[in-house]
């Protein structure tokens, strides 16, 4: 991937049940990502529909977009016109070797972002030691929205490890976990709680969490680790 190449994303596939591998198209990669989204100049990344990273090598990658030399990265608005509203991020194909470690903070912009990991979780309650090939690592803050993740072969392993402050967080599938297998800890949802629909999969809340709602499905579970309030 050259310096100078402008990518754009734009899988017509959607959540829950609209993704497959011709719909969804990720670029896979043996080495890390910090060139900008955006659409000023060539060489930066923009999604207008569904699309995404997968890493080629068994060590995984790092996506840092816009990543300066102090190690900064750039805050992605959802809803703008690099990253719109009807985007996913997308991570992992059948042919990921290892995982993808995405390094940026998100404002929703009061939207509701889209996330999908490629593959199933295979792993039993509590084990967070899943398939690499299968998980994403999203360690940035984000905010100011809801969060809708998996669908039909992409329930893969989500770690959510950032101070995110969610209104509202739909799960289809897969894992999600506030926790990662490097006890890295992160929180959910905003301080004034929000709506948590499982529709399937488990999702795992490491620390103390407010929800106003919840909606557990079957098939879907959650599992905490500290307090749990609601109403």
């Amino acid at each position: 991937l050259r310096k100078d190449e402008r990518v754009v994303f734009k899988g017509a596939g959607s959540l829950p049940s609209g993704l497959t591998t011709s719909n969804a198209g990720t670029l896979l990669l043996n080495s890390d990502v910090t060139q900008r989204a955006g659409t000023a100049v060539p060489g930066q990344f923009i999604w207008n529909g569904a699309g995404g990273f997968a890493a080629g090598t068994a060590a995984g990658i790092t996506v840092a977009l816009g990543q300066t030399p102090s190690g900064a990265t750039q805050t992605l608005q959802w809803g703008s016109s690099y990253l719109s509203a009807n985007s996913t991020l997308v991570f992992g194909s059948e042919y990921s070797q290892g995982a993808v470690r995405f390094q940026n903070s998100i404002d929703l912009a009061s939207n509701q972002g889209n996330v999908a990991v490629y593959g199933t979780y295979l792993g039993s309650q509590g084990n967070l030691a899943p398939d690499a090939r299968y998980t994403a690592y999203m360690s940035g803050n984000i905010t100011n929205g809801g969060l809708n993740v998996g669908g039909a072969g992409y329930n893969g392993t989500l770690y959510l490890t950032g101070q995110n402050q969610l209104s509202s967080f739909v799960l289809n599938g897969g894992l999600v976990s506030t926790i990662d297998d490097h006890a890295n800890l992160g929180h959910l949802m905003q301080s004034t709680g929000g709506s948590v629909t499982i529709k399937g999969g488990t999702l795992v809340l490491g620390g103390a969490e407010k929800m106003t709602t919840v909606d557990v499905q079957a098939g879907g579970q959650i599992v905490a680790g500290a307090a749990l309030t609601t109403g």
